[in-house]
This record gives structure tokens, C-alpha cells and sequence, in this order.
């Protein structure tokens, strides 16, 4: 297990913005998408025992599941996933992160996510009270009780100090997109990116427009007797 990057340079002052897969996917369109507006240049990868033989192909070229991109411009690393990491897989690909990220002098890393609500307020979780000034700076709400699970949880669970952030954009049933497209609009806030989500609220119509056709089908099939199951 381990990193196998072009270089292993200093990172202070960058921000690194973990694109695990989650259920809701919010966390992958977003760094998909950052990784693509900003043309983030090709880090390298990171290695696990535990990775599936499966790999995308892009222009006839395998690309490695797990990969990390960076913007020395904006100074934002983005690590992207095209596996879900298994429930027992977590804690050492989040020891990988981590330790990745400290020995770098990276200054924070930031997980982001979604809440299904149909409220406005992108909410967040820090991993104690100093690093809480840093949502404030940015209006993002602090989730006064509650519970996560996943990449976020467990990075909570492993460093209580080195800054580590969870963002969570509210979202309804089949909004992945506008969640996305949130959240651009917050890192474009942060990081000054002055990226256009348009795209992304694009992609949101164009999805919702095809499950109420599809809704739609299901309930005429009803209607006419037919047994759907």
C-alpha cells in the first residue's frame, strides 16, 4: 500500500479535496468537475492491496482507479476514485490520505458530501473547535447534533487536530447535479475558482426530465394492468 507520485514536493498552503465515491455521489461529480474546469495536472496514484482489477480507459490509455490531480494556481490537490472503497478498506486508505497530507504540510483536507433536506443551508463539521473559525469565515452552518458515516467519519476518528472538514450540501431525491453544482459555487467562494456550475444545474434538469418520464411510464403501465415489480 502506498503513494506513487511524479514528485513529492512541499504543499503548504493547498487544500486537499478528497472525491471518494459516496451514495449520493455528490462528492465525485464535484472533483470530476473541479479536476476538468481547472485542467488539473496528473499527480500520480495511490496503490492498495485491496483494489478491484477494473480500470477505466481513456484514448486507448488505462488510467489508474484512484488518482490525484493538482492546481498549483489555486493550490487545490483533488483525489479521485472511480471504486467505492469497501467498509473495512476505510481506515488505511484514510492513514494513506492523512499521512500524505501532514508530511506534505498541506493545510487542510476537506471531504464534501450531501444531506438530503429540502433547506438551503450547506451545513459543516470540523474536527474540533479551532478549525470550526474556519467554516465560520465562509457562512457555512455548523450541524449542531447529528450523525455521518463514511471517508468523512473516518478521517474524524483518526486526527482530532490537523484540520480536516466535512461539507454537506442539502439535496433531493435525484439532484445529485444541483448538490454538485452547490457546492462549485461555495469552492469558487473559498479558493477564488470563478468556475460556471451552470453545466452541472444542465445536467440536473435534463436528469430529473428523464425519472419523471420514467415515472410517468410506470404509472400508464399501472393504469393498463400491467404488474410492475
Amino acid at each position: 500500500m502506498g503513494l506513487f507520485f511524479k514528485s513529492n514536493k512541499n504543499y503548504k498552503g493547498y487544500t486537499l479535496i478528497e472525491g471518494f465515491p459516496s451514495a449520493d455521489l455528490i462528492s465525485s461529480i464535484t472533483t470530476k468537475y473541479l479536476i476538468e474546469n481547472l485542467k488539473m495536472d496528473y499527480l500520480g496514484h495511490f496503490e492498495h492491496d485491496n483494489t478491484t482489477p477494473i480500470v477505466k480507459i481513456e484514448n486507448g490509455i488505462p488510467q489508474h482507479p484512484i488518482r490525484a490531480y493538482v492546481s498549483h494556481k489555486h493550490k487545490l490537490i483533488c483525489i479521485i476514485s472511480d471504486q467505492i472503497i469497501q467498509k473495512e478498506d476505510l481506515k488505511s486508505y484514510c492513514n494513506i490520505v492523512l499521512h500524505w497530507a501532514k508530511k506534505s504540510k498541506m493545510d487542510r483536507i476537506l471531504s464534501i458530501g450531501g444531506i438530503i433536506d429540502n433547506n438551503e443551508t450547506i451545513l459543516g463539521v470540523a474536527n474540533n473547535k479551532k478549525n470550526l473559525t474556519y467554516l465560520e469565515k465562509y457562512n457555512i452552518q455548523k450541524i449542531k447534533e447529528g450523525i455521518t458515516a463514511g471517508i468523512g467519519a473516518q478521517f474524524f476518528i483518526l486526527e482530532k487536530d490537523y484540520p480536516i472538514f466535512l461539507i454537506l450540501v442539502p439535496f433531493l431525491q435525484t439532484k445529485n447535479y444541483d448538490a454538485a453544482a452547490k457546492a462549485i459555487g461555495l469552492l469558487n467562494k473559498m479558493y477564488n475558482l470563478n468556475i460556471d456550475n451552470k453545466p452541472l444545474l444542465a445536467e440536473s434538469k435534463k436528469l430529473s426530465g428523464i425519472v419523471n418520464t420514467q415515472l410517468k411510464d410506470m404509472k400508464e403501465k399501472e393504469y393498463a394492468g400491467h404488474n410492475i415489480i
